[in-house]
């Protein structure tokens, strides 16, 4: 049975929310294969295959995320250098894997569903002031822009 070390681990998803994972040394003698773009995942406790973030250009564990950049990813497979990164991220860029989950703040983000005020019909909005589903919201801003023409030109009528 290889040789565990529990090092509790601390990430801060926000400021009032913090999660504990522990972080778990390779077996003595472990050594990583980082041309085949395979190192140590320590919240995974394996070997683990790493796939590129298109988003950020950053080479993440394909099963839990975690980025190559993190301390003890670069602690457990000698990527200290950044000539040994730039390698390992070559590596991965290479292999073609992708990691393409989204992010936890896009999914914590995601808008409950709201009735449009014209046509009811319910709908998922862009930001937290839309009102109207799209097809209303074109129809409501042309009238809008109609409205606001008119109230100009009978407004320099009166002045002139």
């Amino acid at each position: 049975m290889p040789y565990i070390a529990l090092i509790p681990k601390t990430y801060i998803l926000k400021e009032w929310l913090s999660v504990e994972t522990p972080v778990i040394k390779p077996p003595e003698g472990f050594s990583p294969a980082l041309q085949k773009a395979l190192a140590w995942c320590p919240c995974c406790e394996k070997e683990t295959p790493f796939g590129l973030d298109g988003r950020l250009g950053y080479a993440r564990c394909v099963g839990c995320g975690i980025s190559e950049r993190d301390f003890y990813v670069r602690q457990f497979n000698g990527l200290w250098s950044d000539d040994a990164l730039d390698k390992f991220v070559r590596a991965v860029e290479k292999s073609r894997r992708k990691y393409d989950r989204p992010f936890p703040w896009e999914q914590a983000g995601q808008m409950e569903q709201k009735a449009c005020l014209v046509c009811k019909k319910p709908f998922t909005p862009a930001g937290n002031r839309q009102k109207y589903c799209t097809g209303c919201g074109e129809a409501v801003r042309k009238e809008q822009r109609k409205q606001a023409v008119y109230r100009q030109r009978k407004k320099e009528r009166e002045g002139a």
